[in-house]
Parts: C-alpha cells; structure tokens; sequence
C-alpha cells in the first residue's frame, strides 16, 4: 500500500513531518475490533520525528518517520519507519522499533545514518556471567542500496545493569547475528 505524493508545499520541517503523517495515516484513530477508540488523533499531542533523508524535505526520495504517542510507542520505545518513493506513491520499506536517538549526516548523496537505541529483555549473555542480561543496546544502521533497507552498521555500546561492556570479542559477530534476524526491525 502507497501514499500519493502530495499536491502541496511544506513551509517547515515540522509541519512536513505532521502532514506526511497524516497522509500515510498515522494520525488515524487507533480502534480495537469491538469499535473502541483508544486514540482518536495520535498526532494530536505528540512529538515526530522527520528526517528526508534522500531529497528535500517537501518532495523527498526516501524519509525517516517516528511519532511518539500511545498508538506508536510502547515499554521498549517507539516505531519509526522509513518510506521511499516508487513512482507517485511513497512505501514503507523498513520499520525500527527502540529509541531513536539522532541521525548521523553522511558525505554525498548518501542516506544519513540512525541511531537507535534498542532494549533487549534478555535474549543472550552480553557480559560472560553464561546467563541471559537485560541490556541497552545502541545501534547505528546505514542504508544499503542493494537490499533498499537500512542494516546494522556498527555496534555503538551495550549497556549491562547500567554498566558499559567491552564489545571488541563480540561486535562481528552481532553484527552479522542482527543483520540476518534484527529483532528490532519489522
């Protein structure tokens, strides 16, 4: 499913960012199966973030997208998504769910990278002890032009019962464990 390119210019960076949202409707309300309304305009009083991150920020090529409300977010953070353009439609091409926390510029006309930062409950040993560690974890993903997706790129730092952990024995192979099954990515 797409969105038709809209008609219309954007005078800021944040009014670009909560007409976008409307009109991939993300703003729609939030129902439950019974007709419930749990939210009846989660963009109303909330925070987005938008970033084009190929093109400008009116018309652009490929844009990164995140509303923090109670429709988007939960426990674990918040969903943020990237669209690109195909033809007259924009559509999604990934989804990060975590804490974003800043884009990185990158030289040319390249797609900045993101930084997120993710919770994992549990799923393995970070620090050695052989049991499974609650952990944050910052990744920096980039743009790879041959799967149209944004991938991990770099481990930035895990965190342990607040405490940072050495990550050299293990970057590579984390790495190349959440590239091919990234728990965070939909």
């Amino acid at each position: 499913m797409g969105l038709l390119l809209p008609l219309y210019g954007w005078a800021q960076p944040e009014i670009a960012g909560l007409e976008m949202a409307r009109d991939l409707g993300l703003c729609d309300a939030l129902t439950s199966r019974s007709g419930e309304v749990y939210e009846a305009d989660p963009c109303r009083n909330c925070d987005i973030e938008y970033i084009p991150l190929l093109g400008s920020s009116q018309s652009p090529e490929l844009f990164f997208i995140e509303i923090e409300s109670a429709s988007h977010c939960g426990s674990g953070g918040c969903s943020g998504q990237i669209y690109k353009r195909r033809g007259p439609v924009y559509t999604q091409v990934l989804g990060l769910f975590g804490y974003f926390e800043r884009s990185i510029p990158r030289s040319g006309q390249s797609p900045a990278d993101l930084v997120y930062l993710h919770v994992d409950g549990g799923s393995q040993d970070y620090d050695g002890d052989d049991l499974p560690d609650p952990a944050e974890i910052w990744i920096q993903y980039r743009w790879s032009a041959e799967t149209m997706k944004y991938l991990p790129y770099d481990i930035l730092r895990i965190k342990v019962n607040g405490k940072s952990i050495a990550l050299a024995s293990m970057r590579t192979h984390l790495l190349q464990k959440w590239t091919r099954n990234n728990q965070w990515s939909f």
